[in-house]
């Protein structure tokens, strides 16, 4: 994690690769940074919606548009009588 001049949290992922002559030396460094903010974010909403979701006293399903469910939560899976390791996979 870095914080920008602002202030604001970066979630950065970093790459270090040697770069070698033809004799086999390291003669160089390449660095590749990629900001994996918004990435992460993205993450702890979803945990965050998982919680909930399995948190509640009822049943909540979301039904994708061929008619097949995306997810299903904890409660879902007492209702239908299914384990909830194979109601969710």
């Amino acid at each position: 994690m870095r914080l920008r001049k602002d202030g604001a949290r970066r979630y950065l992922s970093i790459v270090v690769s040697p770069v070698y002559d033809s004799s086999g030396r390291v003669v160089a460094v390449s660095t590749i940074a990629r900001d994996m903010t918004e990435q992460r974010q993205a993450a702890q909403k979803l945990a965050l919606l998982n919680f909930a979701l399995n948190n509640v006293r009822d049943e909540a399903y979301l039904i994708n548009e061929q008619a097949r469910f995306d997810y299903v939560n904890d409660q879902s899976c007492s209702a239908l009588g299914t384990a909830a390791k194979s109601c969710s996979a």
